[in-house]
């Protein structure tokens, strides 16, 4: 894409301001995106491709950004968590797989496509397969600090990070 103030005035598609306000570029306008969770929906990965394919089709975002549970990276490492009616899709932790200092060791690696990352990953597929031509999809990645915190708690996260 050039950076021709002529080629970024006509109107672009998704795709191309997105690549444009990225590049540090002037497009026709900025980029515009909401995204929110879907607590009920997010049980099901068939069911919360829908309901956010759903919501793309009703605003015509520029991007889609997926927002899974915060638990969606840790349950298969057997944490354990309930959603109890939070309208921003909070959910309370039952359990924790982290309790004592040496339990990080313990740490298996997860196989990506099986499980609860498997589930997210089907989930992405459809919507990509579904929404992804007409706007790019930007998928939630949870940083290792947060997934630290799903893991613990964030007391004991941080006891642990101070002490050991």
């Amino acid at each position: 894409m050039g950076s021709e103030a002529g080629d970024l005035g006509r109107g672009l598609s998704k795709r191309e301001r997105l690549r444009a306000a990225l590049a540090g570029d002037v497009a026709d306008r900025p980029p515009v995106a909401l995204w929110r969770h879907f607590p009920v929906d997010d049980q099901s990965p068939q069911i919360f491709a829908e309901a956010v394919v759903a919501f793309q089709r009703e605003y015509d975002f520029d991007f889609i950004k997926v927002t899974p549970a915060s638990s969606y990276g840790v349950r298969d490492w057997g944490v354990a968590d309930a959603w109890r009616g939070s309208t921003e899709g909070t959910r309370t932790y039952l359990s924790r797989r982290i309790v004592r200092p040496e339990d990080w060791a313990g740490l298996e690696p997860l196989d990506p496509r099986a499980g609860e990352l498997g589930r997210y990953l089907s989930c992405l597929k459809d919507i990509v397969g579904t929404a992804g031509e007409s706007a790019p999809v930007l998928a939630t990645v949870f940083s290792p600090l947060s997934q630290a915190k799903n893991l613990a708690g964030q007391e004991l996260m941080l006891k642990h990070l101070s002490e050991d």
